[in-house]
C-alpha cells in the first residue's frame, strides 16, 4: 500500500477524503502536529485509520497521574468541558512534571540554577516515570534524547487506539547508537 504522510490538521479532512473517493490503498499517517483529539471531531469518516504517535497519553486516557490532569483542569478551567480537552494540556502536565522534579533533584544537591537543573536534576534520572503514558525518562551527559519507545496509534471508531508500542532503542540498536544522535 501507499503512504500518505500528513501534518496539519486542515490538510487531512480533504486529502484523506480524495485518497476515499479514488479508493486509492494508502496508509494515511500524521505527525504529532495534526494528531490530536479535534481530528476526529473535524474530520469524521475521513479520520477512521488514520495513524499517528505521540508521546504521552491523550486527555482522559486511564493511565497513572491522569486523575490529577483532569481534577485541575476541572478546578482552574470549569467552564471548559473534558471531552473538548486535548493531548497538548498533558504533554504540558508532562514538561512541567519532568522539570518538576530536576528542579527537586537540584534543589536537593543545593545547585538550584539553569545548570544545575540540567546537571544535577535531569541527567540524574534513569527510568523516571511520571506517567501519562510517558515513557520512563533517562538523560545523561551525552545523551538527551527520549527514551525511544513511541506509542502508535489508530483512529478506530473515532478513538484512538494504541496499535503498537515501538521500541526504537532496542529495535535498531545500531541506528540508535551510531546514527540517531540528537538533542
Amino acid at each position: 500500500p501507499r503512504l500518505i504522510s500528513l501534518a496539519l490538521l486542515e490538510s487531512i479532512t480533504p486529502i484523506n477524503n480524495q485518497a476515499n473517493a479514488v479508493e486509492l490503498d494508502a496508509n494515511h499517517i500524521v505527525n504529532s502536529w495534526g494528531f490530536d483529539e479535534n481530528l476526529p471531531r473535524l474530520a469524521g469518516k475521513a479520520a477512521e485509520g488514520v495513524m499517528g504517535v505521540t508521546t504521552n497519553a491523550f486527555f482522559g486516557d486511564d493511565v497513572p497521574m491522569m486523575g490529577t490532569v483532569v481534577e485541575f483542569a476541572e478546578k482552574y478551567s470549569p467552564g471548559v468541558p473534558i471531552e473538548k480537552r486535548l493531548i497538548w494540556s498533558i504533554r504540558a502536565w508532562a514538561n512541567v512534571l519532568a522539570l518538576w522534579e530536576a528542579m527537586k533533584r537540584a534543589d536537593k544537591a543545593g545547585d538550584l540554577t539553569g545548570p544545575g537543573i540540567l546537571k544535577k536534576g535531569f541527567e540524574t534520572f534513569s527510568s523516571h516515570d511520571i506517567g501519562l503514558r510517558v515513557p520512563p525518562l533517562t538523560y545523561t551527559d551525552t545523551d538527551h534524547r527520549i527514551a525511544g519507545k513511541v506509542t502508535i496509534y489508530e483512529i478506530k471508531d473515532a478513538k484512538f487506539q494504541v496499535l503498537e508500542v515501538v521500541d526504537l532503542k532496542n529495535r535498531w540498536p545500531d541506528k540508535w547508537a551510531k546514527e540517531w544522535l540528537g538533542w
